[in-house]
């Protein structure tokens, strides 16, 4: 991974270990223009009655990553957020070990609305589920410091 000028996951990093990122174990690797990678390593609270990844864990991925896609900013104070109007997931595999690495990328929109795809791979590169979400901008800035 090389370093990229636009990459502003240190500075959100903070904002981003707070509530249900945090909660759920959800580390910001890299987020740049239109592109955002997320990590989580899976505990067993994770894990469904089989002990497999629950599906609800990497839909959460999946909604995360696509929704940050299309929210990039270069500082806190204009950052943007948005609402999930919809995400068609496939589930594609089970993944293998511990760690789930999710890549979302926004694919296009206007002011309000964009669509966003993410895929959700295991830490072998496999490929475990993927989604396509359309989302709405929100119309109120957040406050910087919440």
């Amino acid at each position: 991974m090389s370093a990229d000028a636009n990459d502003v996951a240190d500075l959100f990093r903070p904002r981003f270990t707070q509530r249900f990122a945090d909660f759920m174990g959800f580390e910001l690797i890299r987020w740049i223009p239109d592109e955002v990678e997320i990590a989580m390593t899976l505990q067993r609270h994770h894990q469904n009655p089989t002990g497999a990844a629950h599906g609800g864990v990497m839909l959460a991925l999946l909604d995360t990553a696509v929704t940050l896609a299309g929210c990039w900013a270069p500082s806190l104070e204009e950052r943007r957020t948005a609402v999930t109007l919809s995400l068609g997931t496939t589930f594609v595999a089970a993944p293998v070990g511990d760690r789930l690495i999710v890549i979302g990328r926004k694919r296009g929109g206007g002011r309000r609305v964009y669509m966003a795809t993410a895929e959700v791979m295991d830490a072998d590169g496999r490929l475990i589920a993927i989604g396509e979400g359309a989302l709405s901008y929100r119309t109120t800035r957040p406050d910087p410091k919440s």
